[in-house]
């Protein structure tokens, strides 16, 4: 049981996208009988999970999971669904600018874009200096 707990905890709620997400979209779809469990609200809704009968300590938060000691039976799938996730590239340039899992392609686009963009304003005030010297040029001749 807590294996199905701690996987709705990783999936859904380690992230503030993902809990906001739950909050604004998917709460409503959650209900059964009208009524919203008030643990899958922690789990996923939450940055911290609330107390519930000792279980905050097994639920809580963390950076770095072992698949075989916290997922025995669902390890295989979530590594499954990792292997799949970390596969999928950025599309555009809007998504490599919002990825967070290449911090060094990340890092080269954003010093691409302000170096170029630097670049390009360094070039026209060039060129208004130059025309600024040749009109000048010609009036005083």
């Amino acid at each position: 049981m807590i294996e199905v707990l701690l996987s709705y905890r990783l999936l859904f709620g380690q992230h503030a996208g993902s809990r906001q997400l739950f909050r604004e979209k998917k709460q409503e779809k959650a209900k059964c009988n009208g009524v919203l469990d008030p643990l899958l609200i922690s789990l996923c809704g939450d940055a911290k999970v609330a107390d519930f009968g000792g279980a905050e300590d097994l639920l809580r938060e963390r950076g770095v999971y072992n698949a075989p000691t916290n997922f025995p039976h669902l390890g295989p799938r979530l590594m499954e669904f990792q292997d799949y996730s970390n596969s999928q590239r950025p599309r555009d340039m809007w998504e490599v600018w919002n990825d967070p899992r290449d911090p060094e392609r990340l890092l080269t686009f954003k010093a691409v874009i302000i170096f170029g963009s630097m670049s390009m304003v360094i070039g026209g005030l060039q060129l208004l200096m130059a025309v600024a010297q040749f009109v000048a040029a010609f009036l005083i001749e």
